[in-house]
């Protein structure tokens, strides 16, 4: 009966002393997610390639910084296939890794004056409570022309999407 007792008091102690969220982890739980994003984007027009930079507010990560480094080709008039890898990093740090594919469609001024951005984007993994995670989402963006120089244009970027995740 004391062993029990004994027993039953450890129990009790070690419940009282784990925190919740230790206790409530979910992983592997698929979520819906939400985001929206506002960038800087700097394509150049010798290598096809593109960098961009900004902030993000995704739904189960909260407000943090997005970057990403891509590649373009040109599959028709005014259109461009597209690809990138991305890294979003929380405000706490975690991160999450993923990728992009899909099409640029210009405007009606041109691919250069504005574009139309419509992609499939897949979490690849992350860090911290990110740590094996997985999903896929769409995004849509609008890209408006800020400059061009030396090769280099710069958009700025804002756009937004849904899909969901795993973690």
């Amino acid at each position: 009966m004391r062993k029990a007792i004994t027993f039953a008091s450890l129990i009790l102690a070690i419940s009282i002393l784990t925190p919740a969220s230790a206790l409530g982890k979910t992983k592997g739980t698929e979520r819906p997610l939400k985001f929206s994003i506002s960038a800087t984007s700097v394509s150049n027009l010798e290598t096809f390639t593109n960098h961009y930079a900004g902030t993000e507010i995704a739904s189960h990560a909260g407000k943090g910084t997005i970057e990403g480094n891509g590649a373009f080709k040109f599959s028709g008039f005014n259109t461009l296939e597209y690809q990138d890898s991305w890294v979003f990093t929380a405000a706490n740090g975690d991160k999450l890794f993923g990728t992009s594919t899909g099409t640029i469609t210009g405007g009606p001024e041109g691919l250069l004056n504005s574009e139309e951005v419509a992609l499939v984007q897949t979490i690849t993994g992350g860090t911290g409570r990110f740590q094996n995670a997985s999903g896929i989402f769409t995004g849509t963006y609008h890209l408006a022309f800020i400059s061009f120089a030396e090769g280099d244009v710069t958009f700025s970027d804002n756009g937004s999407g849904q899909g969901s995740i795993s973690y």
